[in-house]
């Protein structure tokens, strides 16, 4: 600790205090410092103070007894106690700053019973005492009831306790005493070494404190200057106009804009002084004081003078610089404007000249103007800020500016200033915004694409027992089984689960699937027929659902899952956001778009396919609204009402088609527009579903190449049920071996197996022992390009997991019978 107890503690306050615990104990206390020095003592026993202490080898005993002590408390007890080899017993507690052990608090010498009288005869004899003297002083120590001694060592420990707050706080006190002298000091060093000469004065103009580089500006001493400023002021005339900017000050308490101020040196040399003032005010408010600060512009306002001589030269430099530069009237008008604001603005300075600064700026900024800017300045004297203009082309220009009021003697007030050019810098802001934006956003979809992956994988292998048994157990099942229908449930609602997944796996990485030629009523429809709407019904009794499709609707090409997915989230969405009743409406419609969408730079011209609902809710709040489309970011209860992800899914959904979503809402409902572009292809007649004889095979011979020993289960067991010879491995390396020694008509082949060898390069190895060899690929995985280069090494069909027989039949089917070359 940088001080000691010495240092910190108040001897007389603590004398008092500890007598008051003496009296209250009954027994002598002492302060005593880690190197056994006593700063404060009371009641000391005459046992000590005549004898043990005054002995030196009962004194030794003393000492060892109090390192004891001691050292018991160094192992962190808030109290010891200990019976010393002269026959009396102490107890102690420690004294604490800042985790610090600096000094104990002492209690004793008592006995805790009868004392020996004997031991004390002994030892009278053996260190030479007066036996009846010092029976008589072992006699006055006191002895305490063990009873009695939790509440004394009690006592002992808050006194400790109250000490070492007391310490606290006077440790405080000089740490701020010295972080305020250290402060003073630097500022001092600041002040003295600067160019300016800083100074302090009263409301009647007299100095308090002047800085000693006074006498570097003016010749005078500090104390010279204290005596003579007053008149060094009044010797220019001029100067008068300095008490009006000091009594402004005293009187509204604010600072004032800088002013100059004519003296002369000590040795009678000119000066003119640029002066920079603040009031001083008391803790009422009251201005009781002027600081301030003087700088030599003689030489900077000479040069001003010989320019502003030649009004050629002044005219020269007021067009060649830069910056923008110009005067108003107090109405606004421009008086005169440099060639920058002139080139910036894109009209000659005579079209400038006599119109207002607000007659280039759109309408709803005009009332600003006024307000913020020509108030301002009339009251305040001065005004800075960056406004957007537009030039003569329509461009948007941010200007930085900053304006004066000027007051001549000789003219009419006007208004100064001066202005710069931040276009390029107030949108390199937004764009670096925007692009910090747009990173965090992927990274948050990366995130969501990582935990996607894994979960789709390990979901789909889940999955597949649930989507390709119930069709198994179907094939060798009674039409008119009751047990059909249950079965059907199960196998659909895998199914679904499987699309959830894939929808999951596809919007988070953003890779679109196949797309087909749609029509967006054909989705509504199908959406209206679908169990999720069904039990959405019954959830939302009191909310009416209403569609209006136009039945001329063009058709898009699109993912149906995706936009049936990013359908049914809107949906959910409007009728949570209903609370009690309302109106659901779903309604499409055809549209052309010539103009930007709100939260879109551009887009492109055309029709468009437009997938509309709205709600007459509680919409979403402004702070809310950018942020509805961020993954995870959801006002609902997670895992119970939603997951952050539902139009995460109908922005990307969007993404992947070249479309766009308008979204429009207040207190009164929202309504969420989706755009598809349109094209002018027809739709393809759905598919009829084969029966199951054209998936069934012949006897051929097919190797199921899996990790997932369930995944192999029910690939053999579905290719089986089809009329195939199906056996399985579990790796790579087994399938390499296993084709070496057996020949096969086809391989079903994972493509992620994260023990050994992948799919790729299983089927490159199996390639180099039958170039011909036929595979379909596998995967939980959404189609990477992993796949695509196993498909250019010759593999066939991609089939993504959950297995049904349709998909596996049809692709295994398919490969055996494509034609050779």
């Amino acid at each position: 600790m940088k001080y000691n107890i010495f240092e910190l503690i108040d001897v007389e306050k603590s004398q008092r205090v500890l007598d008051s615990v003496c009296d209250a104990m009954g027994i002598a206390a002492a302060i005593i410092d880690l190197d056994g020095h006593v700063l404060v003592g009371s009641r000391w026993q005459k046992i000590c103070t005549d004898f043990h202490r005054v002995n030196e080898r009962t004194l030794k005993r003393c000492i060892e007894s109090d390192t004891l002590l001691a050292n018991e408390l160094q192992q962190g007890k808030r109290a010891a106690i200990y019976r010393c080899p002269n026959g009396l017993t102490d107890a102690a507690s420690p004294i604490v700053i800042k985790g610090v052990h600096i000094a104990n608090a002492f209690a004793g010498q008592f006995f805790l019973e009868a004392p020996d009288q004997g031991f004390f005869i002994r030892q009278a004899a053996e260190y030479g005492f007066n036996q009846d003297d010092y029976l008589d002083a072992v006699a006055r120590v006191p002895i305490v009831d063990k009873r009695n001694l939790p509440a004394i060592l009690n006592s002992l420990t808050t006194f400790a306790e109250m000490l070492a707050s007391i310490v606290m706080e006077r440790l405080g006190q000089k740490e701020i005493t010295e972080a305020l002298r250290e402060s003073e000091a630097r500022l001092r060093t600041i002040i003295e070494h600067s160019n300016e000469v800083f100074y302090i004065h009263d409301t009647r103009y007299t100095l308090m404190y002047v800085s000693p580089t006074a006498r570097d500006l003016l010749g005078y001493t500090p104390e010279e200057l204290k005596h003579g400023w007053i008149q060094l002021i009044k010797d220019h005339p001029e100067n008068k106009r300095m008490s009006g900017f000091v009594q402004q000050a005293i009187q509204t308490g604010e600072r004032q804009p800088p002013y100059l101020l004519r003296a002369n040196k000590k040795d009678g040399t000119p000066v003119l002084l640029e002066i920079d003032e603040s009031p001083v005010k008391d803790a009422t408010g009251k201005v009781v004081a002027i600081s301030g600060a003087a700088r030599n512009v003689t030489k900077q306002k000479e040069t001003e003078e010989r320019l502003l001589k030649s009004e050629k030269g002044f005219r020269d430099l007021f067009d060649s610089i830069s910056d923008l530069i110009y005067t108003q009237d107090i109405t606004g008008r421009f008086i005169s404007i440099n060639q920058a604001l002139s080139t910036l603005f894109g009209y000659e300075k005579h079209e400038v000249i006599g119109k207002c600064a607000s007659d280039f700026m759109r309408p709803e900024m005009r009332p600003f103007f006024q307000s913020e800017y020509l108030d301002r300045i009339k009251t305040k004297g001065r005004h800075e800020g960056t406004t957007l203009y537009f030039n003569r082309s329509g461009q948007h220009v941010y200007i930085e500016y900053r304006s004066s009021l000027v007051e001549p003697d000789d003219g009419e007030p006007y208004i100064s200033g001066t202005g710069r050019d931040v276009t390029e810098r107030v949108l390199a802001k937004r764009e670096i915004k925007r692009l910090q934006n747009q990173i965090l956003h992927s990274q948050k979809m990366e995130a969501l694409g990582l935990m996607a992956g894994g979960v789709a994988h390990d979901l789909n292998n889940i999955l597949s027992g649930i989507v390709s048994y119930p069709e198994l157990l179907l094939m060798d099942l009674a039409h008119d089984s009751p047990l059909r229908r249950p079965i059907e449930i199960i196998k659909e609602s895998g199914l679904r689960a499987a699309a959830v997944v894939a929808d999951l796996l596809t919007i988070a990485r953003g890779v679109a699937t196949g797309k087909e030629v749609l029509n967006l009523n054909a989705i509504v429809n199908t959406y209206l027929k679908s169990l999720e709407y069904q039990k959405l019904e019954k959830t939302h009794a009191v909310v009416d659902f209403t569609v209006d499709l136009a039945p001329d609707l063009l058709n898009t090409s699109g993912s149906p899952v995706h936009i049936e997915k990013s359908l049914m989230n809107l949906v959910i969405n409007a009728c949570e956001a209903i609370k009690g009743s309302g109106t659901v409406r779903i309604s499409t419609a055809n549209r052309y778009l010539d103009e930007p969408l709100k939260g879109y730079e551009d887009v492109h011209r055309g029709e468009y396919a437009v997938l509309t609902v709205s709600d007459n809710g509680s919409g979403i709040s402004p702070q809310d609204l950018h942020r509805i489309f961020e993954p995870f970011y959801t006002k609902k209860v997670m895992g119970r009402s939603g997951t952050g992800l539902g139009l995460a899914v109908v922005w990307n959904t969007m993404q992947d088609h070249s479309g766009y979503i308008n979204v429009m809402s207040n207190n009164q409902g929202s309504v969420f527009e989706l755009y598809f572009p349109v094209i002018r292809e027809k739709l393809v007649p759905e598919a009829r579903q084969l029966g199951i004889g054209n998936y069934l095979g012949h006897g051929e011979k097919i190797l199921v190449v899996d990790d997932e020993e369930r995944q192999r289960e029910i690939a053999c067991g579905i290719l089986s049920k089809l009329g195939y010879q199906a056996d399985a491995v579990s790796g790579g390396e087994e399938a390499v071996q296993y084709v070496k020694e057996h020949p096969v008509d086809l391989i079903v082949l994972d493509m992620v197996m994260p023990k050994g060898m992948g799919g790729k390069e299983t089927y490159e190895e199996i390639i180099k022992l039958r170039p011909e060899q036929k595979a379909i690929i596998a995967s939980g995985y959404a189609k990477t390009e992993e796949v695509e280069a196993a498909q250019k090494l010759g593999a066939g069909r991609y089939v993504r997991k959950p297995y049904t027989l349709e998909k596996i039949g049809e692709a295994v089917k398919s490969e055996l019978h494509k034609e050779e070359g």
